[in-house]
């Protein structure tokens, strides 16, 4: 589906790199320029971020290897560059520069805060993102402090969010349009996939005490529960007829669909439906045929999940260099199935660039370049 469109991926690691593989899943040429001699975070093969991508390592303190990376850029349809501001200018690297002389050119600055404000130099991480953003503070038990989540909402979440904006980019510039820099952010990414619940606080239809709202753990019929063996089961009974098989599968009086959405009834009711999970074992209700239709599922490990019935039949695991990894959509395009790595494709990136084998060589012993 992008098949044509060549990306240059300037390090990092987090979203720059999740989001390079989602446009290298979908027919991209992508080419990460790691740093020379090893690319901490990025250099295992076991990391699926490193898949369907092309890579090469490049001392970007040296000027021939700055050199090299403007050559690159010169070929590109879409720059995706993780420094922190000002850094890229410091090497010679001016996005906007870079677009004046490209004016179909797509630089992308993926950052932390972003290249302005207050925090732009600050450093940070996901629960740094996630905390200015009001996302961390919704997460969690009421009474204990906000839970993290692993990078799914800052650092992978913003990577998807910038494949769309790239993709929606270069679709534009194929129409006709002039490519620019794009000035994007985790921070930003994060407020953006909170943005529902940022609207909602404002319209009274969720609640910033934690622990209260429907959806975030505080309704018994929309919570974790623990079982007899110490493991967990999840119930998403939200509508009626829903919260009516589960009553049947716990064996709980139909008296409690007239009072499930007052308030001040979930505490005893949750302690009910506690009682009657921790009687068995997690896998003793997950094999009951009403767990289904009372939206009630077995919370699985990553090492279970990869062998679930649902994920056996769909074939949503493939493997590559013996690593299980999800496929992008089925239908929609076919999965590289070889993680790229420096030493299998370095001279080839410098070949498309006209460099002749002794270049190359005396690029590689000066420690320029890394294949």
């Amino acid at each position: 589906m992008l098949s044509g469109l060549k990306i240059i991926e300037l390090g990092g690691a987090g979203p720059v790199p999740y989001c390079g593989m989602l446009l290298a899943d979908y027919g991209a040429d992508v080419i990460r320029i790691g740093r020379a001699g090893g690319d901490p975070g990025h250099e295992s093969s076991g990391n699926i971020m490193r898949r369907g991508k092309r890579i090469i390592g490049v001392n970007l303190k040296d000027p021939a290897g700055v050199d090299v990376v403007k050559k690159l850029i010169a070929t590109a349809d879409v720059v995706l560059d993780s420094h922190r501001p000002s850094v890229l200018e410091r090497l010679g690297l001016d996005p906007q520069q870079c677009v004046q002389t490209s004016p179909n050119l797509i630089f992308v600055r993926m950052s932390g805060w972003g290249q302005t404000g207050p925090l732009a130099h600050a450093p940070g991480h996901d629960i740094n993102y996630l905390a200015l953003s009001g996302a961390l503070h919704s997460i969690g038990d009421p009474d204990r402090p906000p839970t993290p989540p692993i990078a799914y909402m800052g650092d992978l979440g913003g990577g998807a969010v910038l494949a769309f904006a790239i993709a929606s980019a270069a679709v534009s510039v194929r129409s006709g349009g002039q490519g620019g820099v794009i000035d994007a952010s985790i921070y930003e990414a994060a407020m953006l996939l909170a943005g529902p619940f940022h609207a909602m606080v404002q319209t009274e239809e969720w609640s910033d005490t934690r622990g209260v709202n429907g959806i975030d753990g505080a309704a018994p019929f929309y919570r974790c529960y623990i079982c007899a063996d110490n493991r967990y089961i999840a119930v998403g009974a939200l509508e009626d007829p829903f919260f009516a098989k589960l009553l049947q599968l716990l064996e709980l009086s139909d008296k409690y669909m007239q009072t499930r959405w007052d308030k001040t009834a979930w505490p005893e009711l949750t302690q009910t439906i506690a009682k009657k999970f921790a009687a068995h074992p997690r896998d003793f209700w997950a094999r009951q045929e009403t767990a289904v239709d009372a939206c009630v599922s077995p919370v699985l490990t990553f090492t279970e999940s990869f062998e679930h019935p649902q994920v056996t039949e769909r074939k949503t695991f493939v493997s590559i260099a013996g690593v299980s990894q999800p496929r992008p959509f089925a239908g929609l395009n076919n999965l590289s199935t070889v993680a790229s790595s420096q030493a299998e494709n370095g001279r080839d990136i410098l070949a498309e660039l006209g460099y002749s084998d002794g270049e190359m060589n005396s690029l590689s012993s000066s420690g320029t370049v890394t294949f």
